[in-house]
């Protein structure tokens, strides 16, 4: 495509998932699509040529103001002033001039469609993007050329701290300072937190007026009021998945845009997902929901920019390649949080900018906050309700779904049982009535056995904490009733909920402890139940992490995914539970396999007295 401002519409594109190097071609083929070719050969950094006379040299600078403002050779205004004018520090020490790269192109391209009279007018920008992308560079100079070439225009800028806001501010500093003299203002006036092309002055009755085009960036640390009661014709944000309190931010600044009740002035959000179980949930928010807030995505892929040729076009093959090989020898470390740091700094797709690296956590963290991703997109179907003991000819146990008029049901069932399928169960249970508000929930899930190619799957979650766990262990019991008479393996550390079953007639729901691995007599226990001890949750902890390995696709509920992040940092019922299901599954497929040993070993003939003599017979 011979990529123009006035030929090309920016429209976003989700880009394919990838999981290892065999999805290469596939990833490639629609990447290479993501960003439009610039067809025009090698893009040269204009020079300042030698002026005749003085009018040649001011026709010469009219000129380049002029494309400064307009665009020019297929290049966005913005785009021209960034390549051209603007100098940006260099890794290794001092100032360079920015390479021409198609993924920038495009950006400006982005943000001066949002402006008036273009075809994004009233809507902002939703950034995610890779580290080390150049976006704070890009971003101040944007506002730089607002503020040089606008008239009455003000910037409102912050970041994730107040001293990345003030680092931020000074990347417009530096980038001004190195402006050739013609597009410098004789009026510009600075300090830490605002830089404005103005300087005022006091006539002799002692009236004072600004002089200068009146125009103004200024950065304030990321307090919840730091754009309310301004009036700006643009709204920053960098770092937006750091910011814990963004989506007030962001309440009480959207009215400084408005004009009445049209949106005029253009927002823009960019940076890295931070946690999103913690302050990235906000930038997470935006780009799930951005049709709500007017919102136009643009996702920074991790290619993007790293490897281009001479004429500014991505190799995204190289690009690509190289990332899925880094992330592979990260693999052999074992270290789960390096392996998400590295695929959130550079993502090939947007739902691994949203990985969350966790402190501890349990599971695979990276199909963890994929499944999460998926979850955010489409739920699973599910129905919430309660139990009861059937009546005459009903059946043992009925399932009422909450309605409008009694909503109290805390099961979720998400497929009902069936005749020909087997169910194992787990629960983490409490013993005290009443307790505070925090405290720990009663937690239990049934899942389904394998059947052949069909692996096991939740069919049902109960999760509360009632005023008197008698009523919880009740509806426990219905359940497990209600899928086929399945016994339960309970955490057995708090006796009450196994007393209950036995002291009610349920002691038929209860499954032993299972047999342990690092014993030499493979006897299943007597007693009900299992010991939280540090090998038994050495055991859970493992079979959730193959679970979660193999499938995690199938989990259909988001609470159990963020509790999974969550473990070793806070009360994880949810964890417990499963992991105690999970262990009675496989303690199942034990059984099974012993049993079929067993009878291999059983002879398959019999000794009978006939005609006197001993006789071996079928």
């Amino acid at each position: 495509m011979n990529f123009g401002i006035k030929d090309w519409k920016y429209k976003y594109v989700e880009l394919p998932d990838i999981r290892d190097a065999e999805g290469v071609d596939a990833y490639v083929k629609a990447a290479e699509e993501y960003f439009p070719k610039w067809t025009r050969g090698e893009y040269k950094r204009i020079e300042t040529p030698k002026f005749s006379n003085p009018v040649a040299q001011q026709n010469w600078e009219f000129e380049q103001i002029r494309r400064c403002i307009e665009g020019h050779d297929g290049l966005p205004g913005k785009m021209y002033f960034y390549y051209h004018f603007c100098m940006i520090r260099n890794i290794s020490g001092g100032f360079i001039p920015p390479d021409f790269r198609i993924s920038d192109v495009v950006w400006f391209h982005l943000l001066e469609s949002c402006e008036h009279g273009n075809y994004n007018q009233g809507k902002g920008i939703i950034c995610v993007k890779r580290r080390r992308g150049g976006f704070s560079w890009k971003q101040g100079s944007d506002a730089l050329h607002d503020t040089l070439f606008k008239s009455g225009f003000r910037v409102g800028m912050t970041s994730k701290d107040e001293d990345a806001a003030k680092d931020l501010m000074k990347k417009v500093y530096q980038m001004y300072e190195r402006l050739p003299t013609f597009l410098t203002h004789p009026f510009a006036s600075k300090t830490q937190e605002s830089f404005l092309l103005a300087r005022k002055t006091e006539d002799d009755l002692g009236q004072r007026s600004l002089s200068g085009n009146e125009s103004e960036v200024y950065c304030k640390a990321p307090t919840d009021s730091c754009f309310e009661g301004e009036q700006i014709g643009k709204m920053v944000i960098d770092e937006a998945g750091k910011i814990s309190n963004l989506e007030t931010i962001w309440s009480m600044g959207v009215p400084t845009l408005m004009e009445e009740t049209q949106r005029v002035g253009v927002p823009v959000l960019f940076g890295t997902a931070g946690e999103q179980t913690k302050v990235g949930v906000g930038q997470k928010a935006f780009w799930k929901d951005n049709e709500t807030f007017d919102l136009i995505k643009f996702f920074f892929p991790g290619w993007a920019g790293l490897m281009c040729d001479k004429d500014g076009n991505d190799n995204v093959r190289a690009s690509v390649e190289w990332i899925i090989k880094e992330r592979e020898k990260i693999a052999k470390l074992d270290d789960d949080k390096k392996l998400m740091e590295f695929i959130q700094q550079y993502p090939l797709y947007s739902k691994e900018a949203f990985l969350t690296k966790g402190s501890m956590g349990v599971g695979n963290q990276r199909r963890i906050a994929e499944r999460m991703a998926e979850l955010e997109e489409t739920e699973v179907r599910s129905v919430k309700g309660k139990f009861r003991w059937g009546k005459d000819k009903e059946a043992p146990v009925v399932f009422e779904p909450n309605t409008p008029y009694d909503n109290t049901g805390e099961c979720i069932i998400y497929e009902h049982p069936k005749s020909e399928v087997g169910y194992v169960s787990g629960c983490d249970p409490a013993d005290h009535d009443y307790v505070q508000k925090g405290a720990s929930n009663l937690s239990m899930y049934i899942m389904s056995k394998q059947r052949g190619t069909f692996p096991p799957r939740i069919m049902l979650s109960y999760t509360c904490r009632p005023q008197k766990v008698n009523d919880y262990y009740e509806q426990a019991a219905m359940a497990l009733v209600y899928y086929g008479n399945t016994k339960v393996l309970i955490e057995n550390n708090r006796y009450g909920m196994i007393k209950f079953f036995e002291d009610n007639g349920y002691s038929n729901l209860l499954k032993p402890e299972p047999i342990q691995k690092q014993r030499m007599s493979k006897v299943q226990s007597k007693q009900y139940g299992i010991r939280a001890t540090k090998p038994t949750i050495q055991e859970m902890e493992r079979v959730i992490n193959h679970y979660t390995d193999d499938h995690c696709h199938l989990v259909p509920e988001k609470e159990l995914l963020v509790e999974f992040t969550l473990y070793g940092e806070s009360n994880v019922d949810r964890v417990f539970a499963i992991g105690w299901c999970l262990i009675s599954l496989e303690d199942d497929y034990i059984s099974i396999e012993q049993e079929k040993a067993m009878n291999a070993a059983l002879p398959t003939y019999r000794m009978r007295k006939i005609n006197g003599r001993i006789t071996r017979t079928k």
